[in-house]
């Protein structure tokens, strides 16, 4: 089950969301093809409205899990 959970995990980082580690892999494939690097104050950007972003889906599904518990039934 813990290699399950880290494999998961592994796979989920390497999605191409600017504030995880596939993020950092999109940026750096424009400066290997055109060698040319995008401007920090651009990249600093686009990861931190990623990371609201992540940060703001998180309490979400925090708060939905809280109004709406799962209900299991029972035997």
């Amino acid at each position: 089950m813990i290699g399950v959970l880290s494999i998961s995990l592994g796979v989920m980082n390497l999605f191409p969301i600017p504030a995880l580690d596939g993020g950092r892999i999109l940026f750096t494939l424009p400066e290997i093809l055109f060698r040319k690097r995008i401007p920090a104050n651009w990249e600093n950007t686009v990861n931190g409205i990623a990371m609201l972003l992540l940060i703001g889906l998180m309490l979400f599904v925090n708060v939905m899990d809280f109004v709406n518990p799962v209900q299991i039934p029972t035997p």
